[in-house]
């Protein structure tokens, strides 16, 4: 679909040559250009890497309020470069493709947070680079979890309001719904942790505008109830899911045995 596009608005080009190898060898067919799916890949994944490199540029200065925090971010970036990316040695890694539009969603992310903004525009704006992050690589979802808990922990301490935590519950959940869709119904992204932790945060967020946490005057009790609340919703959701969709962890399928240092697995 791309290279149709691109060769229309003359960006596209393919040209190939007729390689002979001499006397009782075949020729072949050696090609160039944009067109060409692994030029295509290749030249893709470092654009989006100098993408990369300008978001973490404008998420440094914003965190740090000023141009010099910016400039600081990327002196470190090329410092620690063999630590930040791989995208040198093997380009067509799935995370080369997701880890720029991290960045973004954490801009988004950040920034919704540090101006209170809620709303529904703001979930769709937050959800556009959610979904651009988790869709290429598989490991996203661990990542989107992690901030996920993080947010929780931020309303269980009343640090955010319930119209910013509703905000940013709703672009996560609204991309990660996307990428599902896009993904034709990835049953081992549905029985994860994530869409479980999600339900439970709305399911907390629910009993919040319930007036629950209203009747516990006792700050600390109300923080570890959150907390409980929090996790052990998305367990039971997490069991429940898995439960509906039939599907099993890897480690769960298989049966080892072992007997004098000598282990068969045995899956059924």
């Amino acid at each position: 679909m791309v290279v149709p596009l691109a060769a229309r608005a003359g960006v596209g080009h393919r040209q190939c040559f007729t390689i002979n190898r001499g006397d009782e060898v075949p020729p072949v067919e050696a090609c160039q250009g944009l067109a060409v799916p692994t030029n295509f890949y290749v030249n893709g994944v470092f654009l989006l890497n100098g993408l990369y490199l300008s978001i973490f540029f404008l998420l440094a200065t914003f965190l740090s309020g000023n141009l010099y925090g910016g400039i600081l971010g990327v002196l470190f970036f090329f410092y620690n470069h063999s630590e930040l990316t791989r995208v040198m040695w093997t380009p067509p890694l799935r995370e080369s493709f997701a880890v720029p539009f991290l960045y973004l969603q954490l801009m988004t992310f950040i920034f919704l947070i540090r101006k209170r903004k809620s709303g529904p525009f703001w979930s769709v704006l937050l959800s556009i680079p959610t979904v651009l992050f988790m869709l290429p690589w598989q490991f996203s979802q661990f990542v989107i979890l992690t901030q996920c808990l993080a947010l929780g922990g931020l309303f269980a301490l009343n640090l955010i309001t319930v119209g910013v935590f509703s905000t940013l519950i709703g672009g996560i959940s609204l991309g990660f719904l996307s990428n599902v869709l896009l993904q034709f119904g990835n049953a081992m992204l549905l029985s994860s942790y994530l869409p479980s932790c999600l339900v439970g945060m709305w399911v907390l967020l629910w009993l919040q505008k319930m007036g629950l946490f209203g009747l516990i005057h006792s700050y600390p009790i109300s923080v570890a109830l959150h907390l409980v609340l929090m996790v052990g919703l998305a367990v039971c959701f997490k069991f429940l899911f898995a439960h509906l969709l039939g599907y099993q962890d890897d480690v769960s399928r298989h049966q080892v045995t072992c007997h004098m240092g000598l282990c068969v697995d045995s899956a059924p």
